[in-house]
C-alpha cells in the first residue's frame, strides 16, 4: 500500500542522460524503460524464503516503485 508523500509511477520510461563508469551496453541518449520490481536482494535485505528459491514476485519484503517507494513521475530517477 502506498504511504504518501511519494512520487508515484510505477511504469517508469526515459532517455538515459548519464552512466555510471561501469554501466555496459547502454549509452547517453538510449531510450530505456524500468523494471519497478524490488526483492530482498534489490534492497539489500537477507534473502527471504522465496527469493532463496528464485521466485521474487513471491518475496516476503517485495516493494514497487511508485507504489511503496518513489517512482518514475521524478525528472530524474536512478
Amino acid at each position: 500500500m502506498a504511504q504518501f508523500p511519494l512520487i508515484p509511477g510505477h511504469e517508469g520510461v526515459g532517455i538515459i542522460q548519464a552512466i555510471g563508469k561501469n554501466v555496459k551496453g547502454l549509452q547517453v541518449g538510449d531510450h530505456a524503460a524500468a523494471d519497478v520490481c524490488n526483492a530482498c536482494a534489490d534492497q539489500g535485505l537477507t534473502l527471504c524464503h522465496y527469493c532463496k528459491r528464485g521466485e521474487p514476485l513471491f518475496c516476503e519484503n517485495f516493494c514497487a516503485k511508485g507504489v511503496g517507494m518513489d517512482g518514475g513521475f521524478a525528472e530524474y530517477v536512478t
